[in-house]
């Protein structure tokens, strides 16, 4: 996992290492944590306690991300919804069932 030292400049801004043809389509927050999902499928997770900013490698493309309890859930174009610790680990499949 790539790490990035976010600096908090004289006007609070921060850079995100993303492409400038990349934009931002979904912010999750939970706590001190966040998550930043692109329109370019790329996932980049906040600590402000920490102030770092890092990558999450996921091998499809997401198209939505969400946080809840310290548990990050990535939403794949195929429609299937994966989820895994914040600080890192494997991402486990959430089957979903229909009654």
């Amino acid at each position: 996992m790539l790490h990035w030292e976010a600096r908090w400049g004289d006007h609070g801004k921060v850079a995100l290492p993303l492409s400038p043809e990349e934009r931002v389509v979904r912010v999750a927050v939970d706590g001190t944590q966040a998550v930043i999902l692109s329109d370019k499928g790329a996932i980049l997770e906040l600590d402000s306690d920490e102030m770092l900013i890092s990558d999450v490698e996921t091998p499809w493309h997401v198209t939505d991300v969400a946080l809840h309890s310290g548990v990050l859930l990535v939403l794949t174009e195929e429609g299937n919804v994966y989820i895994r610790p914040l600080e890192g680990g494997t991402f486990n499949e959430v089957i979903v069932r229909q009654a």
